[in-house]
């Protein structure tokens, strides 16, 4: 059964993607900034043509969906944000998720040289304290080569972005896999054979999409061999579910 919220989202990506005023909106782009751009681009196709052709990247893209969602971008996540390496915190933090009904966000900051990347996940709608902390991932990437940069719009077409996921055990596999290891029940250390390029590729590109070689290499190379290389943080907040439709709804026909 679709899931009213995130129903709304997508359907607001793919509005907006086929608008030039829309996706202005949705991207805050000033429209007299955008002519002076395509002019200084000697830009001779349509508004929505330019639009379509510099995907957001994710650094923008992920307070942006935050602002949509519960109206705060969350900017300062890579400062303040929970390391989701920290158990005492992180526990906490997925008890007070529990304790929540209707939707939560969070923006997700991996953070390390190769490796940076920023997203979000949206909650399913929660009726009950004993429903999963599950929900969808939402992300733009133009980190790596140009083949592999993606747009909203692309992201939503794919088929990872349909694919529900379990926040607790999603977070504990990208840190883990990221690092190169985790420490099993029994306290000791189990290494991975899956290292971050594999775990990028993954998690934030299109379905089919690979690294190459000079991309791969950076991933490889992020992580120290006790992981200190790289940290993932996050911050959450409840979504205000009128709030956030009514937001989707001025995107959309402003």
């Amino acid at each position: 059964m679709p899931d009213p919220l995130n129903e709304a989202l997508r359907h607001t990506i793919i509005t907006a993607w086929g608008s030039a005023d829309a996706m202005m909106r949705f991207k805050q782009i000033d429209a007299e900034v955008l002519q002076l751009s395509m002019e200084a681009d000697n830009w001779q196709q349509s508004r929505l043509a330019y639009l379509k052709q510099a995907p957001m990247g994710c650094g923008d893209s992920a307070p942006r969906l935050c602002e949509i969602l519960i109206g705060d971008g969350l900017r300062e996540t890579p400062n303040s944000g929970i390391d989701i390496s920290d158990n005492a915190r992180m526990k906490q933090a997925f008890l007070e998720m529990q304790k929540t009904l209707g939707y939560f966000a969070v923006r997700i900051d991996v953070i390390g040289k190769g490796v940076g990347h920023a997203y979000v996940f949206l909650s399913t709608n929660r009726t009950s304290v004993g429903n999963p902390l599950e929900g969808y991932v939402y992300q733009t990437n133009i980190g790596p080569e140009a083949e592999n940069r993606f747009d909203l719009i692309e992201w939503v077409n794919d088929k990872k972005s349909s694919e529900k996921v379990f926040l607790p055990g999603y977070l504990l596999e990208i840190q883990a896999q990221l690092a190169g290891f985790l420490i099993g029940s029994d306290g000791r250390r189990v290494e991975l054979n899956r290292r971050a390029a594999k775990i990028y590729e993954q998690n934030f590109l299109l379905t089919g999409k690979t690294l190459g070689e000079e991309d791969r290499a950076k991933a490889e190379r992020a992580p120290t061999s006790d992981g200190g290389g790289v940290v993932v943080k996050i911050a959450w907040r409840p979504v205000g579910l009128v709030g956030a439709m009514e937001r989707l709804r001025v995107l959309r026909e402003g």
